[in-house]
Formats: C-alpha cells, structure tokens, sequence
C-alpha cells in the first residue's frame, strides 16, 4: 500500500485500529449483559418487566443527543477527544449502575453510558466507513459482537458464583478508564492516517475537523446522494435493523424461561445469539468484497426472517436453538453493511453529518422496539415475543427493498459506468 511521506507506518496504523477494535467490543458489553442482569435487577428494586423500556430512555436520550449533535459540535473537536471524553462518561455511567441505590438513580448512569455510545459510534464509523474498505466496518462490528457476546456470559458466570450484578457494571468502569488512556496514548495517529481514495490510491487527511469535501466519484452515488427520500429510508432501516437486534437479545431469555427452561440455560441461549452475531461479522469481514454490502442486506434479511419462524414454532426443542443461531448470523452483515453504503448512497461529503442522524434512529430503535414488546407481554404474555420479532425483522426487509430500489442498488449501472462495488 502506498503512502505519502509522513504517513505512519503499519505499525502505528495497526495499534490504532487495534484500539477501534477494542472500543466497539466495549460498547457491546452494557448492551449483551443487560438482558442477563435485568431480571436480577428487577428483584432488586421491584420493577416490572416493562421497566426496560424505561431504563433505555435516558440510554435513548443521551445517545441521540450526541448523535444528532455530532457534526456540528463533536466532530469539530476531533476524534481524539471525543473518544476520551466519551470514556470517562461510560465509566462514570458504569459506577453509577454499580453504586446506585435507586432505579432512578440508575437512570441517570444510563444517560451517561447512552451519550458515552452515542459519541463512540457517531466518530468510529463516520471515520472508518469514509477511510477504510468494507471488510475493516464488518471486523469493528464484530467486536461490538465480542463484547455483546463476553457480557452475558461474564455476567452469567459472575451470578452463578454468588456475585451481585453490580459486580458487573463496576468491571465495565474499569474497562473504560483504561480505554480512556489508550486514546491519549494514540491522540497524534489520527491525523496522519491514510484515506483510501474512489480510484483507490491514498492521501492524507486531518482528522481533526470535517471529512472530505468531494463526493465519490461515482454517478450513481452522486445521483442517490441527491433523492431527498433516501436519508429517511435509510434512518428507517436502522431504526428496524436495531429495534430486532436488540430485542432479540434483550427479550430471548425472558421468552425461553417462560417456556420453561432453567435461568442458566436461558441465558445460555443469549449468549449464542450474540455469539453467532460475533461469528456473521467476522465472516463479513473475511469475505470482504465477495459478499458485496448490498447483497449482505438481503440475504440478512431472509435468513432472520427463517431463523425467527424457527424460534416461534421450536418450543424449547433444538428446532429454536437452531433459530437463535440463524438469527445471530443472519442479522450480522446487515448494520455494517448499511454504513458501508453510506457514503456511495449519500456522499462521502455528507458522511460525517448524516451518520449522527442515522445512528439517533439505531438508538431509537433499540429503546423502542424492545420496550414495546415488553409492554404488549405484560399485557398479554410472554408467548407474543417470538411473533411480534417476526413482525419486526420482516418490517425490516420492506425497508430494505425500497431503499434499495430508490438508491438504484437493485438496478445495472450503465455500460460504461465504474461504479463501486454495491
């Protein structure tokens, strides 16, 4: 790979990504252990079960103020501080949930872990979905995969050796401090790092304030980047994609006791799910260009759609384990994928400003998507999660059909026209 003098050299471009990669595991942890830790926290303060939804609405709020904030406000500050500042709040945050005498004074650890998230995601995947190819988004979503994946199980083991579930909250501060000083270590190698370019050479770039000013040099991007309809769509599918992700993973262990297994094996369960999740992402990642963003999304689709018939018809039979492993596969290409496109969609140019909005509508999907069909269980039972998930992911793949159809990616260039990989 070429690069411009004064570029850094393998090794610092390594210990950097290295560190992106650790970030991203980080941010799955809360969201992994939360559905193991909920139903220990539920006997702790004496909520119901539709008090997830209200616990995700201060992780909503200050995750969608950072997002929505970030280009005008965040971004212009740089990376290297964003990232620092975004540490200590999830440790602060963590500490809270940790100490916390109240439900509602958890509540405001929650705010401060969703702005801490909300900051993460906006910088990390603005950055690398604009300087770097498809295969290094799949590898970072995976490490969100990982620690999705480590904290149920972390949590689970921590229960079942007498531990309280604070126990856990305070190791995730802990992970945050020392995250916090990796970025100060590395604050320099930002703004030197190379920019993969549309006709595939490389320049350097400061990361320190906006991303580049020029579109990609693509006429089907250009004509997307101008449809006023595409943003909503594509906010839309984020909202679907988050909304079932993450309501899969908070709801499936409350489904599956009901159903009549063991808290350990339920949770056990959860810990698949964001495993084969962990799994699809990597795949994604070493597949790279051979599965190409756009034809990820479909078949993700399709194939939550069959894993999630197979958790509402399987019971408590391997047919539903089954359906948990297909699911975390299945829904695994989709978020990175839809990131990747981002750029070609919209415009390089737009990227840094547009990400914030479409990441606010993830996190809105996350705490709307789950507290809803809590509420529908309370009210019913238990028995309406695995349909109203269906319900969900197949809202998701109409989505997907007509943002596709209108950013033209179901559609052949035409002859002649050197376009970037769909």
């Amino acid at each position: 790979m070429p690069t411009a003098p004064g570029a850094p050299g393998r090794g610092r471009s390594g210990a950097l990504l290295v560190l992106i990669l650790l970030a991203f595991v980080a941010l799955g942890l809360p969201e992994g252990a939360l559905g193991v830790t909920f139903p220990a926290l539920r006997v702790t303060f004496g909520v119901p079960l539709s008090a997830l939804g209200l616990l995700l609405v201060p992780y909503t709020g200050g995750y969608m103020a950072a997002t929505l904030t970030h280009g005008r406000f965040v971004a212009p500050f740089g990376p290297p501080r964003a990232l620092m500042t975004a540490a200590l709040a999830a440790a602060v945050g963590g500490l809270i949930f940790a100490g916390g005498p109240t439900f509602g004074v958890l509540m405001a650890g929650s705010l401060l872990l969703g702005a801490s998230a909300g900051t993460v995601d906006a910088t990390l995947n603005a950055y690398v979905s604009v300087h770097f190819e498809h295969r290094v988004l799949a590898f970072m979503h995976a490490g969100f995969g990982v620690g999705a994946t480590l904290g149920p199980l972390a949590v689970t083991a921590l229960l079942q050796a007498g531990y309280e579930w604070r126990v856990a909250y305070a190791l995730l501060a802990a992970v945050q401090l020392a995250l916090g000083v990796g970025w100060y270590l590395v604050r320099h190698r930002f703004a030197t790092l190379p920019e993969v370019a549309p006709d595939g050479t490389h320049e350097l770039v400061s990361l320190e304030g906006d991303f580049a000013e020029a579109d990609l040099a693509d006429p089907v991007a250009r004509a997307a980047s101008g449809r006023p309809g595409l943003l909503p769509l594509q906010m839309t599918s984020f909202f679907l994609y988050t909304g079932t992700e993450a309501s899969t993973g908070f709801l499936i262990a409350t489904l599956l006791t009901w159903r009549g297994l063991d808290a350990a094996t339920a949770g056990l369960y959860t810990t698949v799910y964001w495993a084969s999740l962990t799994v699809g992402r990597v795949l994604t990642g070493v597949l790279g260009n051979r599965l190409p963003p756009a034809r990820a999304l479909s078949l993700s689709v399709v194939g939550a759609m069959v894993g999630l018939v197979l958790v509402a018809v399987g019971g408590t039979t391997p047919a539903a384990g089954a359906g948990v492993v297909v699911v975390g596969l299945s829904l695994a290409p989709f978020f990175p994928s839809l990131v990747s496109l981002t750029p070609r969609r919209l415009g390089a140019a737009r990227t840094v400003r547009v990400m914030g909005y479409q990441l606010a509508a993830a996190s809105f999907g996350v705490a709307v998507v789950p507290a809803v069909i809590g509420v529908i269980a309370d009210r019913t039972s238990p028995a309406v999660i695995a349909p109203c998930l269906l319900v969900a992911a197949s809202a998701l793949a109409v989505a997907h059909v007509a943002t596709a159809l209108l950013a033209g990616d179901l559609r052949t260039p035409p002859r002649g026209t050197a376009a970037l990989p769909a």
